[in-house]
């Protein structure tokens, strides 16, 4: 049994992951529309069959789900668990019984067929067949043990009708896929891509550092100043070695955003002014920019996680930050810490171009990039990590005037 579950859990975990789980919406959805529909039905457009408990239990699933950040540390790992329990219960389950209770009528029909395209909306394709099969079959079940094992209607149904019109429905609702399709199949690209791409500039990469650093120790070992042609070949190399060191760090941001999985094993308690000053201190910055960045280390927190991924959620805020401070030619970066309810926070905030408030939602979504040179990986990384870790990051701000990022670390 524990197996079971524990094959169940990873299932529902890898499965959020790939593609989301709007626990919140769906929550809020669920405490509105049963008690409200359970009423209309009542009164306004009387059915032959209801039933007020299996409402409630909708609504209680449905609460828990909204209030998933209210849950101990512990239980967290089985929120996309809860999450596909609690779809398979309200969805195809509450409506198959519903639709079977009430003979089904044309009203209870529709509503199905509503329910099969809201699960599509809300889950990928393999977790739809999945929860659709549990939660129609649980729902059969449970109509005739109900009816004790009779098949009882107060009105002859057109079967033939009502199943090639389920049928039909759970048809055309598949094409709503292709878009998931399309995206997964340009994520898994972007990812060999990146990951090739990246291997392959290495080798380049250390031949120009290895011949830079050469050139660099021969004039260094000279007993005589350095003037001239050789002052302007030494600042070159100079220049040289920074943009390897600086590309040499993009790529590791590639192999990281590309190749995580997931985080647990490596997590340790660690100070949040360590994390900011590692990424300050290995951030390949050109020329002046590091004068750019203003870091207030006064109430630093300790929190448990991963080091490595939170350094490099820096970087990717630093380097977007750094990208708008120069096509603006304006903005400074201040990076302080502060508390809210439940949470310490690592405030990240930008001076230069801001983000208009129709953009801000999509933000945190894969492939949604304002640079040209983006993939909008990046900070669909930086939300899939604080998630891991039992926190969050949030994006506020004023379009013109600043760009702030909350990376909220539970307390």
């Amino acid at each position: 049994m524990r197996n079971i579950i524990g094959g169940m859990t990873q299932f529902s975990e890898n499965k959020v992951k790939e593609n989301g789980a709007q626990y919140i919406t769906f929550g809020i959805f669920g405490i509105i529309n049963y008690p409200v529909f359970y009423f209309i039905w009542l009164y306004l457009s009387k059915q032959p069959y209801s039933n007020a408990t299996l409402r409630i239990i909708a609504i209680l699933l449905c609460i828990f789900l909204a209030l998933n950040k209210q849950w101990p540390g512990k239980a967290k790992k089985y929120l996309p668990l809860y999450w596909h329990i609690t779809l398979t219960y309200c969805l195809p389950f509450f409506f198959t019984f519903f639709l079977l209770k009430n003979s089904f009528s044309p009203l209870w029909l529709a509503n199905s067929i509503l329910a099969l395209y809201f699960l599509m909306l809300l889950v990928d394709f393999k977790s739809f067949i999945w929860l659709f099969c549990i939660g129609v079959s649980l729902g059969i079940i449970s109509f005739f043990i109900d009816n004790n094992f009779s098949f009882k209607m107060q009105y002859p149904p057109d079967y033939v009708g009502i199943i090639i019109t389920y049928l039909a429905s759970l048809f055309v609702g598949m094409f709503s896929y292709n878009r998931e399709k399309f995206e997964s199949a340009k994520f898994t690209a972007l990812k060999s891509i990146g990951a090739t791409v990246a291997h392959e500039l290495r080798t380049p990469l250390s031949t120009i550092q290895s011949s830079a650093k050469t050139i660099k120790t021969l004039n260094s070992t000279k007993n005589t100043p350095i003037t001239g042609k050789e002052a302007i070949i030494d600042e070159a190399v100079t220049d040289i070695l920074d943009e390897t060191k600086f590309s040499n760090t993009i790529i590791n941001m590639i192999l990281v955003n590309v190749k995580r999985n997931k985080t647990g094993e490596d997590f340790a308690q660690i100070s949040a002014k360590c994390c900011v000053e590692k990424a300050l201190k290995r951030y390949p910055f050109q020329k002046s920019e590091e004068n750019l960045v203003q870091f207030d280390s006064t109430n630093d927190f300790p929190f448990y996680g991963d080091e490595i991924a939170v350094v490099h959620i820096l970087f990717n805020l630093i380097k977007n930050a750094l990208y708008f401070i120069q096509s603006e030619k304006k903005g400074v970066i201040l990076i302080w810490f502060s508390s809210e309810k439940g949470y310490n926070v690592l405030n990240f905030k930008d001076t230069a171009k801001g983000i208009a408030k129709s953009e801000l939602s999509n933000v945190f979504d894969k492939f949604y990039t304002t640079t040209r040179h983006g993939t909008g990986l990046g900070l669909s990384y930086c939300s899939r990590v604080m998630e891991e870790m039992g926190g969050k990051i949030q994006c506020e701000s004023t379009l013109n005037e600043f760009t702030l990022f909350k990376v909220k670390f539970p307390k």
